[in-house]
């Protein structure tokens, strides 16, 4: 079988590049903070695993492709897209904008007390979640959930792409 790894990174390059410029205009557009906007970057990641895949099974691979493969490859696009993006988060909240974690942080005052919390209860929330509006979380953290988001996303993924060969020689388990 031959390597994805080139074909994964190319995918990888593309979806992070859209994924970035996606970002940037959501910031200047003061989108970033809508959840369910932000969420539509998540079509992007989906698209580039999808691409991914379907160049590798059907222009590399004679037009198969095990499950396991397919895994990886959207497992290594989710991965390089994550650390750009985390990359990109951290050096926005760090050194571009850093009154955007402020801007943050009002939010979420803003949807609890939507919620009716009390103000007791929200500078309790506020005091036990302030490690989580750093710079560096945003950094480790967005890496982080991009590993597990992007494991998840590329399971289903690939059940939907993989094409088994069926000359292939079956293996012993």
């Amino acid at each position: 079988m031959k390597s994805s790894n080139p074909v994964a990174m190319k995918w990888a390059m593309i979806t992070a590049l859209i994924t970035m410029i996606s970002w940037f205009i959501l910031y200047l557009t003061n989108l970033y903070m809508n959840q369910a906007v932000s969420w539509l970057l998540y079509v992007v990641y989906i698209i580039g695993m999808v691409m991914a895949m379907k160049e590798f099974r059907d222009k590399v691979n004679g037009g198969f492709m095990k499950y396991g493969t397919a895994f990886m490859i959207g497992f290594k696009v989710a991965a390089i897209t994550g650390l750009a993006s985390s990359i990109l988060g951290y050096i926005m909240s760090k050194w571009v904008d850093p009154s955007m974690m402020d801007a943050i942080k009002q939010k979420a005052t803003q949807d609890m007390i939507a919620k009716g919390l009390s103000d007791a209860q929200i500078d309790q929330a506020m005091n036990m979640t302030s490690f989580f509006f750093k710079p560096e979380f945003i950094l480790i953290g967005g890496l982080i959930g991009a590993l597990i988001f992007g494991a998840i996303l590329s399971l289903i993924v690939a059940a939907f792409m993989k094409r088994d060969d069926p000359n292939a020689e079956p293996t012993a388990v």
